[in-house]
């Protein structure tokens, strides 16, 4: 899981110079900037989230062995803490170049209770998978804390409707993978990277210009916050 947290947050690290700087400039370049951000960040997250929770088995099976897969349940859970985070990390670097620092620790601390409150209640009745479960809920509360702060400051990006072409594409390849249970794990894996790719061409999650803003930000070129296509 930490390992499928370094692209999004070296991501949001590099564009938070930027966002700091619009921010002060102009609030309307900020959120345009924003929201071409989450959108990328939903695309790529939420199918990582979508493979890891099909392969779970495969993935605990191949790197810790047999003898622990129980835990593909917990990480199965733990997947879908990917997006959650990653846009998590991009409402708080906006809210940060707003100077509303003490308002996200308030909210931080909210979620922390929040997880220490649950692990007691979960963990007896379903084990580690409890904890997992706590996990989630608390990244959701803190994520829903965060937008609600936006909303207050009008600055609060249009989550359901970015959230719509990459969760219609997870369903899709969700569908597609429950039909080749009889294919052997490199067809499988090959099929998901297919049905995946074009499933969020089709429903509009990947844009030419949304590559070229991320080309410019994997290539430490100043992100234009409405970079046209080439």
């Amino acid at each position: 899981m930490v390992a499928a947290a370094l692209a999004p947050g070296a991501f949001n690290s590099a564009v938070y110079p930027t966002l700091f700087r619009l921010t002060r400039t102009s609030a309307t370049d900020a959120m345009v900037l924003v929201v071409r951000c989450l959108r990328l960040v939903m695309a790529g997250s939420i199918p990582l989230a979508t493979m890891l929770a099909i392969f779970a088995s495969n993935i605990i099976g191949l790197i810790f062995g047999s003898q622990f897969l129980a835990a593909s349940i917990a990480l199965q859970v733990l997947a879908w803490t990917r997006p959650l985070r990653g846009v998590q990390w991009l409402l708080g670097s906006q809210l940060a170049a707003m100077d509303q620092q003490s308002a996200l620790a308030r909210d931080r601390s909210v979620s922390l209770c929040a997880f220490l409150m649950l692990t007691p209640l979960l963990i007896p009745g379903t084990g580690f998978v409890g904890a997992a479960w706590a996990l989630l809920i608390c990244d959701a509360l803190q994520l829903g804390l965060y937008w609600r702060l936006l909303k207050r400051a009008e600055s609060a990006p249009a989550l359901t409707k970015l959230l719509l072409a990459p969760v219609l594409a997870a369903m899709a390849t969700l569908g597609a993978s429950a039909m080749l249970l009889q294919l052997s794990l490199p067809l499988r894996v090959l099929a998901f990277c297919l049905v995946m790719g074009v499933s969020l061409w089709a429903a509009g999650a990947i844009r030419r210009q949304d590559l070229v803003f991320l080309r410019n930000v994997v290539n430490s070129r100043e992100p234009s916050p409405d970079q046209p296509p080439s």
